[in-house]
């Protein structure tokens, strides 16, 4: 897998904080703007984490890479679903976004701890 430098390291952390403060923030402090900033972690958070490459030949790192593209994508459709019924855009009953993003964090810490031990694998 290609490194990361400093500053996209510093963004792919800076979006996963972003996702974790904006879903526990609503608790203490109602407002309507910790939906924004949940898409906007969401975003940074999965459009850093596609920067990463795998030009390898293992087929199973290449296979949770994927899933961990799917899994970003599932981020970004939850932060979606939180923000549209702001806008009256989505008809739904307002909580459709956890089960995307239930998906997107089981995928997420799945292939987070199965992507390092393929690689010390390969090696």
């Amino acid at each position: 897998m290609t490194e990361l430098k400093k500053w996209q390291l510093g963004l792919l952390q800076a979006g996963g904080i972003l996702m974790a403060v904006s879903l526990i923030a609503p608790f203490f402090y109602p407002s309507s703007i910790w939906p924004y900033l949940f898409l906007l972690g969401t975003l940074l958070f999965g459009c850093i984490q596609m920067l990463q490459r795998y030009n390898g030949k293992n087929v199973v790192i290449r296979r949770l890479r994927r899933i961990q593209i799917f899994s970003n994508l599932a981020f970004i459709l939850s932060g979606l679903s939180m923000v549209l019924p702001l806008h009256n855009i989505y008809y739904g009953h307002r909580n459709e976004w956890l089960i995307f993003f239930s998906i997107g964090a089981i995928l997420q810490l799945y292939t987070s701890f199965r992507i390092p031990t393929e690689l010390e694998k390969e090696k």
